[in-house]
């Protein structure tokens, strides 16, 4: 299943989200992202951390 990720949760006033057949998938877009849009040219652990803390599994759709 795939995972999903949204700035949002991690309370940004961003409505960016994505998603990816693996968490790291994810996580490769996230941070491009970050760096594109927010400016952050370093991730620290910490903030991976609440990144990969906040990828979850898409909701099915009917």
């Amino acid at each position: 299943m795939a995972k999903v990720f949204f700035c949002r949760d991690l309370e940004v006033s961003c409505k960016w989200g994505c998603s990816g057949e693996t968490a790291e998938d994810v996580l490769r877009q996230v941070m491009a992202h970050a760096l594109e849009k927010h400016g952050c040219k370093k991730m620290t652990e910490m903030m991976l951390e609440r990144i990969k803390a906040k990828i979850r599994e898409q909701e099915p759709t009917d």
